[in-house]
């Protein structure tokens, strides 16, 4: 998921999030989204979510597109022509022929009913400007709306940042032994405020501390195996695929699930990767109380 996507996904995830109950239902009967994949008992958002998701997994994400196109011609959402100059940039590459040019907007803007029309879409505006001056923007954003597949991967590219390397790269274990403080207090402080403290490294360094990991020494494959199964990664002894449609800020999701145990591509295995993190977050925080 390039920034391009990022954006758009994300933009449609909040227009859908704010969309009254009646009408965000008929968009979901008319993708014949089968009742299963959305949960009933759960908040808007969440709803959304789980929505774009079966979309993106179920048929492509091109069918992103169509989402947008029901909910300008159904609905009156004119995302096209609300967003920023990248959003709108990187909707003409998708589909030249549905953008509105200069001159088209004018027209609108220009219109008898354009104080109404400007009512109508302020919501879209208000919710789908993203600040991209930010390298945390996009991250924050996507914990905020609840979207944990996006805040996983956005987690990922922020990891890769941090060390100056780019997508799809690997980081060496000598370099997570030194993972910028600014950078992995930041990462980790979004995912507390955003989970009401239930996801976020810290969560997973009090649990590894409490499982009986002993300091400064890397512990053996037994103790991961029941740290695993502890935080919800491992079932039967094997290690799980994230189930980001299941997961919830109560009971039924384990503390410290997000982010995933395999987000961040190191050089050796993910313990390794995931233990000199823990012990750098430790680091970092003894350096801040002094």
């Amino acid at each position: 998921m390039d920034d391009g996507d990022s954006q758009f996904r994300l933009a449609l995830l909040q227009v859908i999030s704010k969309l009254p109950n009646s009408q965000f239902w008929q968009l979901v009967f008319a993708f014949k989204t089968p009742s299963e994949n959305i949960s009933s008992v759960v908040e808007q958002g969440t709803q959304a979510y789980q929505f774009l998701n079966w979309i993106e997994s179920e048929l492509n994400t091109h069918t992103l597109l169509k989402v947008r196109d029901v909910l300008k011609e159904y609905f009156d959402f004119e995302i096209s022509y609300s967003e920023p100059d990248l959003f709108n940039n990187w909707l003409r590459e998708q589909n030249p022929q549905r953008s509105m040019t200069r001159r088209q907007q004018e027209g609108i803007e220009n219109h008898p009913d354009a104080e109404s029309q400007e009512q109508k879409h302020s919501s879209v505006r208000e919710y789908a400007i993203l600040d991209n001056n930010s390298k945390y923007t996009f991250l924050e954003s996507f914990l905020k709306a609840r979207d944990w597949r996006a805040a996983d991967i956005e987690t990922e590219k922020c990891v890769l940042k941090a060390f100056g390397h780019e997508e799809g790269e690997r980081i060496f274990e000598s370099e997570l032994k030194n993972f910028p403080c600014s950078d992995l207090l930041k990462i980790d402080q979004l995912w507390m405020n955003h989970s009401q403290g239930k996801f976020g490294f810290s969560i997973q360094l009090q649990i590894y501390r409490d499982s009986g990991a002993a300091p400064n020494q890397y512990p053996n494959e037994i103790f991961w195996n029941m740290f695993s199964q502890k935080m919800g990664w491992m079932r039967n002894s094997t290690l799980q695929v994230a189930q980001y449609q299941n997961i919830y800020l109560d009971s039924r999701t384990p503390n410290g699930y997000l982010p995933y145990f395999d987000i961040i591509k190191s050089s050796g295995t993910w313990s390794c990767a995931l233990y000199y993190v823990l012990k750098r977050l430790q680091e970092c925080n003894s350096s801040i109380l002094g």
